[in-house]
């Protein structure tokens, strides 16, 4: 997963300086995303034939560049299984605020926006799996996975759930979800998550939802650009500081080099006074 990982990472550091923003129409053009094509396409192509046992990885980054991985399954015939880990969202909007260090609003957006990808861009063909289930009902949790991954009943009877009490990390949040789209879609998850009949009203409210996203696309459009405004500026000003720097060398240099060469003159000078005297 790790160099899955840093692919992503410079991919999405290339292509946008706020990850709680869509990304701009096109980006699957750019060369920055060619070169990540090129780069997973390797991985993946290792990976799918030194095993015959179903390869899996976890990135929460991938919802946001699916569209990437679409292209990378259709070139190698691949045909995906994904699965989308859901659990309450104060937890996570906790999590990631302590990870990354930002403020409560943006880690909701971040959320949202993943989402919004991951449910979007796999039209709901995907294994929602509630955090908890692991917890209380491990072996279920387990035999619905396991049928969903190689897509037929499983035999699970020499399989343990990997799941001990201890690993329990759900946490008493402080945390208050702010935004009323993220309680709206959360519970349409967990509905879907129980019912599958109503992965319809999912999709309907990711559809609804992404249409009241995009209304707010002037603005966010407007903040992007101010943002690499200010990277540009930062860019400049750090370019001044460091020739601010070669010049303060350069300038120490000079004067080292007219103190030698002051040096040498007055050398010189008696050298031609000891001469005149001894001619």
């Amino acid at each position: 997963d790790a160099d899955i990982v840093e692919i992503h990472k410079r991919l999405l550091n290339n292509l946008t300086l706020d990850p709680s923003v869509p990304l701009e129409e096109g980006w699957l053009k750019t060369e920055g995303a060619r070169q990540a094509l090129r780069q997973l396409e390797r991985i993946v192509e290792k990976e799918v034939t030194a095993d015959t046992q179903p390869w899996a990885f976890k990135d929460p980054r991938t919802a946001t560049v699916l569209p990437l991985w679409m292209r990378l399954f259709g070139q190698l015939k691949i045909v995906p299984r994904f699965v989308l880990a859901i659990r309450d969202p104060e937890s996570i909007v906790e999590s990631f605020i302590h990870q990354s260090g930002r403020d409560q609003s943006f880690a909701e957006l971040v959320l949202l926006m993943r989402t919004h990808d991951a449910i979007h861009y796999t039209g709901g063909d995907c294994h929602l799996l509630p955090y908890e289930d692991w917890l209380h009902n491990p072996r279920t949790t387990l035999q619905r996975l396991a049928d969903f991954v190689f897509g037929q009943p499983t035999d699970i009877n020499d399989k343990s759930p990997p799941v001990l009490k201890h690993l329990n990390r759900r946490s008493n949040s402080k945390v208050q979800i702010h935004n009323p789209l993220i309680c709206e879609l959360n519970e349409c998850l967990y509905s879907s998550a129980q019912h599958p009949q109503q992965r319809d009203a999912l999709m309907a409210c990711v559809r609804r939802q992404r249409k009241v996203v995009a209304s707010f696309k002037p603005w966010y459009l407007s903040t992007v650009n101010l943002k690499r405004v200010n990277e540009q500026q930062r860019v400049k000003l750090v370019e001044a500081i460091a020739q601010e720097k070669q010049l303060a060398n350069y300038q120490v240099e000079n004067k080292r080099q007219l103190i030698a060469l002051e040096y040498y003159r007055r050398a010189f000078s008696n050298l031609e006074r000891v001469r005149q005297i001894s001619e």
